[in-house]
């Protein structure tokens, strides 16, 4: 039976010298890797049971990736940490987890020795147990996400969650054991994380990452190792600032995640990479992938595509009622890649309807099936009566080729109830009347009432959360302090 990391020993086996790994300095071959994973699953036998949740505050990508592997190899959970964390919030994490171990660089990395015992003496010492072999249903991931709220949440998954989203990139994109992907780091971000653990399953070669390191990341390109690469959106464009004019033509795929990805933002990224398809999705951890710009597809504008291989999205009203197209509504997704359950305090905050369940994101489809989201129940906006998604005002700004990025909160207005107020990062070489411009370019494609009534010049980069969302609880305190 197949579960996440099943295929690492035959990969070894078949290819021992073949690369696995290279991560800030280090490199592993499958052998060693493979080794490595072993010896971890030996250790983690003596101290640990089947069920058990283990948590894992690695600051090395290298050791957490080994630490992930042996975890979720024998029936335990790999409960990930963000190293960049301050104590009180890796300490509530692992409480929400509740996990029985916790495992840090120090110890994972003591159990590299794989030079001193041959890999056949690993393999027989750790043979996969049937009571620790994985099923389909078992969990092996906890993931925490600050979302756009602030708020540390759990979600946890199954086996069979991510090997099906394993093979939606393999069927959409291409994807096998051949590409060499490049991860930018650092792996708590979990499209991150997705990435190179994928790769690793199927036997690609992995680039990775502890931190990104934007100069490392483009000697890996002018070396021409990479063929695929998961970035953000931030990441890309600093690539592309140091890089100047260079191009990196062996990279044909590029999947872009954590934030919003623009029109102007691909036309800046794209020269970079000649022969790339530069892909954006929709999902969210507790579903992975709902849909997916395909390669060569031209999307409507700010559509989100159309849902990926066996999920279903259906668009339903506050009643449960299911809505038609250009009504926006809750979007409920049902598919075998859904996650299982939140963790610690926010267990009982899942929507769940048999197979869908719901994580508050609104949206609606169109005529021809293309998916539209307009932002999410939480921060929905309702000044005279009239729902304002955040979402449709930052589509039409992010439009406005001065405007860097933008972010949408509210305040109470005595006649509204709520207006919205648009917070922006503008260029360098923006015109002084460039707020009365944005202004203006709202209410005309917005409407009077869904338009801001205020624009707020945020002079630095736009906070984010340590996911690389936009951290919405400190935009509203901005707002907040400027009113």
């Amino acid at each position: 039976m197949s579960y996440i990391g099943s295929f690492l020993k035959e990969r070894s086996r078949q290819r021992p010298d073949a690369l696995a790994l290279h991560c800030d300095d280090r490199v592993w071959s499958n052998r060693a890797f493979t080794d490595w994973v072993c010896q971890l699953k030996v250790e983690l036998r003596k101290r640990s049971v089947a069920g058990d949740r283990i948590a894992l505050d690695c600051h090395r990508a290298d050791a957490l990736l080994a630490g992930f592997f042996a975890v979720a190899g024998i029936r335990r959970t790999a409960a990930v940490l963000d190293p960049r964390s301050n104590l009180d919030a890796k300490t509530a994490n692992t409480l929400a987890a509740a996990s029985a171990l916790l495992l840090d660089d120090d110890f994972i990395c003591r159990e590299a020795s794989h030079g001193e015992r041959g890999p056949l003496a690993v393999f027989s010492s750790s043979r996969d147990r049937s009571a620790d072999r994985p099923s389909l249903e078992d969990s092996f991931y906890i993931g925490f996400t600050s979302g756009t709220t602030g708020v540390a949440k759990g979600y946890m998954r199954s086996h069979g969650s991510w090997l099906h989203s394993f093979q939606i990139i393999e069927e959409l994109l291409g994807f096998n054991e051949k590409d060499r992907v490049l991860i930018p780091g650092p792996l708590a971000h979990s499209l991150h994380l997705f990435g190179a653990v994928h790769a690793l399953h199927v036997g690609a070669s992995v680039y990775a990452q502890s931190a990104f390191h934007p100069r490392r990341s483009l000697e890996m390109l002018r070396q021409g190792r990479c063929t695929f690469a998961y970035a953000t959106p931030t990441q890309l464009l600093t690539l592309k600032k140091l890089a100047g004019q260079e191009r990196y033509p062996c990279v044909r795929t590029i999947l872009v995640g954590g934030a919003e990805w623009t029109e102007d933002m691909a036309a800046t990224v794209k020269p970079m990479f000649p022969n790339a398809h530069i892909l954006t999705f929709y999902g969210a951890s507790e579903t992975s992938f709902i849909s997916m710009r395909r390669p060569g597809e031209v999307l409507p504008t700010g559509s989100v595509g159309k849902p990926v291989p066996g999920v279903i999205v259906d668009v339903r009203a506050a009643d449960g009622a299911h809505l038609p197209a250009g009504e926006v509504g809750r979007l409920w997704v049902a598919g075998p890649q859904n996650f299982q359950d939140y963790v610690g305090a926010a267990k009982d905050q899942l929507l769940r309807e048999g197979e869908f369940i719901c994580v508050g994101d609104l949206g609606y489809f169109d005529a021809n099936g293309y998916l539209y989201v307009t932002g999410r129940e939480n921060r929905m906006i309702i000044t005279s009566g009239v729902n304002v998604y955040p979402a449709e005002i930052e589509q039409v700004v992010l439009r406005i080729p001065e405007v860097l990025d933008c972010a949408v909160g509210a305040k109470v207005d005595a006649k509204r109830g709520w207006v919205p107020v648009l917070v922006a990062h503008l260029c360098d070489h923006a015109e002084d009347d460039i707020s009365d411009f944005i202004l203006k370019s709202c209410r005309k494609e917005l409407g009077p009432v869904k338009a801001p009534r205020q624009l707020l010049i945020h002079k630095e980069p736009l906070p984010l959360t340590p996911s690389g969302k936009m951290d919405y609880k400190a935009i509203d305190r901005f707002i907040d302090d400027q009113n």
